[in-house]
């Protein structure tokens, strides 16, 4: 999922987002990180994996994890690209007009937010996975600039994990809007 350029004429809120499923992602994932995160040390039951269409549209992905004992909330980026344009025509020294330079830079990012539930416990956990993709882009010019946010649609699976928080492998299946389903496999360790 590549977000979409952003123009001036096109200026989106990252701060009150419009979409439903962005509000109900980010309700939860506040409520989710005041009750787990604050509650033990900061990095105790994080995880760092990397993975395969994980985030989904990524080829690999890099992913943060935090484990509890039945749910695990997981957060990663899968795309990224900056650019920057610069134009390079020497203007006219008799033209007393403004300069008519197109430079431009942006950046964009994506990635997913999900949420795994655990049927079970040990070495060897089934899970059910639901989740959104998310893009965020910024374009700063002398013919446009602007900020945005977007949410993809959103996706759920089955998978298995394999091993402990110190070091795990995984692989589910995954289907979401407009997709015939994908898998996902990486492998992870405590950080």
């Amino acid at each position: 999922m590549k977000p979409e350029s952003f123009s001036k004429n096109e200026k989106k809120s990252i701060l009150l987002p419009r979409n439903l499923e962005l509000r109900a992602v980010s309700l939860t994932s506040v409520i989710f990180f005041i009750t787990f995160g604050l509650s033990s040390p900061v990095l105790a039951n994080w995880t760092l994996n990397l993975g395969y269409h994980n985030p989904p549209g990524a080829t690999v992905g890099v992913n943060f994890l935090y484990f509890s004992s039945d749910w695990a909330f997981e957060v990663g980026i899968g795309w990224v690209d900056a650019d920057a344009e610069t134009d390079d025509e020497d203007d006219d020294a008799a033209d007393t007009s403004d300069d008519d330079d197109e430079d431009s830079v942006s950046v964009r990012a994506s990635g997913a937010l999900n949420f795994k539930y655990f049927l079970g416990s040990g070495g060897f956990r089934p899970y059910l996975q639901i989740g959104v993709g998310a893009g965020i882009g910024a374009k700063a010019g002398d013919d446009d600039s602007g900020v945005g946010a977007g949410v993809g649609g959103g996706y759920g699976g089955l998978g298995i994990m394999a091993g402990s928080p110190s070091f795990y492998g995984y692989a589910s299946y995954n289907i979401g809007r407009g997709s015939d389903g994908f898998i996902q496999l990486g492998f992870g360790f405590d950080i």
